[in-house]
């Protein structure tokens, strides 16, 4: 690939009809088929499934990509048509529909554009048309999209070699289930509901670093959003350092297990698990992620450490031989719950590493499917 090849700037304006979502109330909208897009970043922008919405346009996802333009900046292809909610962009191609690479070319080009918007009450509503992308051009001027979709196959190819080459490295290309994994996933257990005050105590609340008063340095800054796991910067200032084997909740509800230690914004509550195991600690952040993430957080009403406090998760619990729970010796209050039920830290524990199993196996699985189907396109 050409890589002298020329870019231009294309503002948004330019090359998109712009649409803007009109308030749904998503609690009122009816489970169906067709993709929601909202204002998130995760779980590729879809909130929901639902029925046709009436008097809501159906968008084409051959030619149009969905942007989360408040609160959070995250433009995003979809695999199927789709409508959109409140605070989102559909941005329509004047030029028609597009494949999946050129689509995706597209979308990267416009996150670039995330660091304009790393302030949560700083949006791109007004200023979206006039906003510039940097496209690849052809020999006179026009967006060569040949080039975009090339490119991004030319990439997808090199993630693969880079993917086969690190399973190999870090052992991780033994990833077929034992015996006692195939137990651990078998094993039925009953759940209960506990505390998350009760369990690591009160969560800590992050303090806000204006993106100018940031100094460079090695300590990465987490902040609300998806885009590189919510780490806007890596800093040098001296500020409060969170312990790695921590779990954090954005201002969306959006949970995230972070393995290193870090410094936080005043949008990130901090949730003390650092006392368990990684894989104990990965399985509680699932369960905060699901308790938490409800889609009644925004940019309008943050969730705070306060909220993390208040939440109870579903959690699996000791169990006897004889098949009752284990119930914790009463010493006046019972730590971790009323009825005197505890956790099971090593249930999770084993639990979270043969799901690590099956999703490396499955991303193996994906991997050899695209080399053989480009071995077969190389060899004719």
């Amino acid at each position: 690939m050409n890589s002298e090849k020329k870019y231009k700037p294309f503002s948004i304006g330019e090359l998109f009809y712009i649409y803007t979502g009109r308030d749904i109330i998503i609690g009122n909208t009816k489970i169906g088929k067709i993709p929601l897009v909202s204002h998130q970043n995760t779980d590729n922008g879809i909130v929901k499934r639902t029925e046709r919405i009436p008097n809501r346009r159906l968008f084409n996802h051959n030619d149009t990509i969905a942007l989360a333009d408040r609160g959070v900046f995250w433009a995003s292809i979809q695999d199927e048509d789709f409508q959109i909610g409140t605070r989102v962009k559909a941005l329509t191609l004047k030029s028609g529909e597009a494949n999946r690479e050129v689509r995706l070319f597209l979308a990267t080009a416009i996150n670039k554009l995330q660091v304009l918007f790393t302030e949560y009450l700083v949006n791109a509503t007004d200023k979206l048309p006039e906003l510039e992308i940097m496209l690849p051009i052809d020999n006179v001027g026009n967006i060569d999209f040949s080039y975009m979709q090339e490119r991004i196959k030319e990439l997808e190819q090199e993630r693969i070699k880079e993917l086969e080459q690190y399973l190999i490295v870090c052992g991780l290309n033994d990833y077929k289930l034992t015996k006692g994994d195939k137990e651990v996933l078998n094993r039925k257990l009953p759940f209960k509901k506990f505390n998350v005050e009760r369990l690591f105590g009160k969560s800590t609340r992050g303090k806000r670093l204006k993106s100018l008063d940031r100094i460079p340095g090695r300590l990465p800054f987490v902040t609300a959003g998806e885009a590189d796991e919510g780490i806007s910067d890596y800093i040098g200032n001296d500020v409060e350092i969170f312990e790695a084997n921590t779990s954090t909740i954005d201002m969306f509800g959006s949970a995230k297990y972070r393995g290193f230690r870090y410094g936080c914004d005043d949008h990130v509550a901090v949730v003390h698990t650092e006392k368990l195991s990684e894989g104990a600690a990965k399985y509680v952040t699932t369960a905060l992620h699901k308790a938490a993430h409800t889609g009644l957080f925004s940019y309008m009403n943050n969730f705070y450490a306060k909220d993390a406090d208040a939440l109870n998760i579903s959690l699996p619990i000791v169990m006897r031989a004889d098949g009752k729970p284990l119930i914790e010796k009463k010493s006046g209050e019972y730590t971790y719950h009323d009825e005197g039920f505890i956790p099971n830290w090593d249930y999770m524990e084993k639990y979270m590493k043969v799901i690590e199993k099956e999703v490396i196996a499955d991303v193996v699985k994906y991997k050899d499917q695209v080399l053989d189907v480009t071995r077969k396109v190389v060899n004719g």
